[in-house]
């Protein structure tokens, strides 16, 4: 029976091939597009997933900060027995030039660790030993790529890397492979600091690391956040009484990926609630495919009204004609289901570049998302060919021999149905892609105080060379036409902001800058002066929200006194001593602007021990390229080792739109994708009312009929459900 109902399935799709043909393509659209989605969204649930006993790793966190002072993990291991593991983490927020022999390149993916990283986090050694890898100072731990990129084919371990111009030299103690799970720690280089640069297990301070822990085994969170207030009593006099330890809690590493709660975040976090819209927008996608089949198969069911009713008649049962139609719509699901595979493995390069995430096939190998596949794909087969199965079934048989007037009626009108939602979908995914793509030009084209264009941000800040010739090579670069000015500043747009500070009770961002930085950003002077003469740190340049907090005028700011305190320190120890407002300026964004601008006080500092701050050039040309070539020339004039990378600070902007870019290019993919699909099933629905009105079209044109007038005609069915769509679309978008 079986292999007779394939033979009249594939017989009937012969005899009626482009309408097959349509069927697929549609199909074989919508599938491609869901399992698009589908791969995109099961990367971002990943995040963090791959870890063994991931359910027992955390982050500890303050209510309001992702960091924790240097002690927190290596004091929770040591005074709670359930907590078996913890380490600490400093992700560099700036390039750092590592140089071996003759090699030098700047790398930016590096973490400072303190602690079992190994034991915390499943991250494999290829080489090294886990439990000693970085359990001395000044070792590292690289990725493949990048022993491969400094040391070729040789044995990296024992090798020595100086790092930051001198800041350290590093010896290899183990490679790890490069990381192809997606995670919020993906580091290249693991390295614990030299003892006599930075100890990473003293002094609570600021907070400035992130700390992670491992539990024991079936022990719950809630349980050691209960602990921590009761052993951690002797640390309360360096804390301020709003930073207790009763504060303290853990965040499960899964949860971090999609935590917008915290501040200080060192990634980019994922927006759960693109995935949920994503995943409606690839089920409307799926639904209009579906819908396009529905439609083009109700149509054409009139052909089959006779043959409906010769099997009737002959003893088929309905639900015989139900399998039957059923198994067809099945069998086109799977046809499409297979050229989707071949399709997604094609253009899966070009979208993971669309959606800004490195995306592969090898999730399908796996069991779980086989059988979730295969069902998609049933799914879809069994919904497409339901109502026309069940629809054609139930004629009685007299009434499909003679095929009446009734047997086409109630089929035309679905036909108008279904082409309205169709329409109505594909229009809205159009609408709100539109809307989206020009929110986000608003967002990357609106700045607030802040003119970013044609600044140019030099990657090499690190702590050495360039700290000692910044200066000289200022004085160079501003004497050039096409250069306004160049500063230096700790500034980094959605990484480096500044660090939280107490101003009057109020949380402000405490950004050093040096000369240059009002000039170089395109900043307002409201009163005083844009640097103080000659930079001392007790000199501040404020934001208007600062003065406004304080109850002052900008007029009235210039000379006044502050005192700013760390935000969980309360023994009276201030974080910088009191000093003197030099100037006022417009508020500005450094962030983005889904958060609100906050007050920024701005120490006024010359280069001289300042430490980690990028270089920033200011330009003004009509060409680019000729004006990067001579600030390149004298860049290598006085850092003749050091490589010339540099990024443009509205790139830097825009990454802070990372997520609804990609939501407006997969968005923006798949409406285009909708119309395609509504635009075969229009073409299909066409071609058939043509075709079934060849004779009526032929005595028109013998009466004299216009084309004109016969294009009116055949499409006259057509243009009152897209109106009608329209109608539907524009609401349901707005809302």
């Amino acid at each position: 029976m079986l292999r007779h109902y394939l033979t009249i399935t594939l017989r009937h799709l012969r005899k009626d091939a482009l309408h097959s043909l349509i069927n697929i393509l549609g199909l074989t659209l919508g599938l491609t597009g869901a399992m698009l989605i589908g791969l995109y969204v099961h990367h971002e649930w990943r995040y963090d997933q791959h870890h063994d006993h991931v359910e027992s790793i955390y982050r500890v966190v303050w209510p309001q900060s992702a960091k924790t002072g240097k002690p927190m993990a290596s004091s929770l291991v040591e005074e709670i027995p359930e907590v078996e593991a913890g380490v600490l983490m400093i992700p560099t927020a700036s390039a750092w030039m590592m140089r071996y022999q003759d090699r030098a390149f700047y790398e930016y993916r590096i973490f400072q660790v303190a602690g079992a990283l190994f034991n915390v986090f499943s991250i494999p050694l290829m080489k090294g030993d886990p439990v000693t890898a970085l359990s001395q100072p000044g070792s590292v731990v690289l990725t493949e790529s990048i022993s491969e990129k400094y040391f070729g084919d040789q044995d990296p371990i024992g090798k020595q890397i100086v790092a930051d111009d001198g800041w350290a030299t590093l010896t290899v103690t183990g490679v790890i492979h490069d990381p192809v799970d997606p995670s919020h720690i993906n580091g290249d280089m693991y390295l614990v600091p030299p003892s006599h640069q930075i100890d990473l297990t003293k002094y609570w301070g600021e907070p400035e690391v992130y700390s992670y822990v491992r539990l024991a085994e079936g022990v719950e969170a809630i349980d050691i956040e209960a602990s921590i207030p009761l052993v951690f009593d002797k640390y309360k006099p360096v804390l301020q009484p709003d930073k207790a330890f009763d504060e303290v809690r853990l965040q499960p590493l899964t949860d971090i990926h999609f935590s917008t709660r915290f501040d200080d975040e060192f990634a980019v976090a994922g927006d759960i609630s693109t995935l949920y819209l994503l995943s409606v927008l690839a089920i409307s996608l799926l639904a209009i495919a579906v819908v396009n089949f529905m439609n083009l198969t109700t149509a054409h069911s009139l052909v089959r009204l006779k043959e409906i009713g010769v099997r009737k008649v002959i003893g088929a049962r309905r639900g015989q004609l139900v399998l039957q139609f059923l198994g067809e719509a099945v069998v086109l699901a799977f046809l499409a289901g297979g050229l989707s595979l071949t399709l997604v493995t094609l253009v899966l390069p070009w979208f993971s570049d669309l959606s800004g995430q490195v995306l592969t096939m090898t999730v399908l190998g796996s069991s779980p998302v086989l059988i979730g596949l295969a069902t998609l794909v049933l799914v879809t087969g069994l919904s497409s060919g339901s109502y026309t199965s069940l629809h054609l079934s139930s004629y009685p048989p007299l009434v499909t021999l003679r095929q009446l007037p009734g047997a086409g009626q109630s089929k035309g009108r679905l036909r108008q149905i279904l082409v309205t939602a169709q329409f109505a979908m594909a229009l809205t995914l159009i609408i709100g892609a539109a809307v989206l793509s020009q929110q986000i030009d608003y967002l990357q084209s609106r700045r607030i105080g802040l003119q970013p264009d044609q600044v140019l941000m030099i990657r090499d800040f690190g702590q050495g060379t360039i700290l000692r010739q910044f200066d000289a090579m200022r004085q160079v670069l501003n004497q050039h036409p096409d250069v306004i000015d160049a500063t230096r500043t700790t500034l980094l747009p959605g990484v480096r902001m500044g660090e939280n500070m107490l101003l009057n009770n109020n949380i402000v961002r405490y950004l050093p800058i040096t000369s240059g930085f009002v000039e170089t950003f395109g900043l307002q002077l409201l009163s005083g002066e844009a640097f103080a003469t000659p930079g001392k740190p007790e000199h501040f340049v404020v934001s208007r929200s600062t003065v406004d907090i304080m109850g002052w005028t900008p007029t009235e700011a210039v000379g006044q006194q502050i005192t700013l305190y760390y935000n969980n320190r309360g023994d009276g120890n201030m974080g910088i001593p009191p000093g003197i407002i030099a100037g006022v300026v417009e508020d500005f964004q450094i962030d983005s602007l889904r958060r609100p601008i906050g007050p920024i006080v701005m120490p006024t500092w010359n280069n001289d021990g300042f430490y980690g701050a990028t270089p920033f050039i200011k330009l003004q040309t009509d060409d680019i390229q000729a004006t990067l070539a001579s600030i390149g020339e004298v860049w290598h004039e006085f850092l003749p080792d050091s490589p010339f990378e540099y990024l443009f600070l509205d790139e830097v902007f825009a990454q802070l739109y990372r997520a609804e870019i990609r939501l407006s290019r997969v968005s923006s993919t798949l409406a285009v994708v909708s119309v395609l699909i509504a635009l075969l099933g229009v073409f299909g629905l066409t071609a058939y009312m043509a075709e079934r009105r060849t004779k009526e079209v032929g005595i028109r044109k013998v009466l004299g009929a216009s084309t004109l007038t016969l294009v009116r005609l055949l499409s006259r069915d057509m243009v009152g459900p897209v109106l009608i769509a329209n109608l539907i679309a524009w609401p349901l978008a707005y809302l």
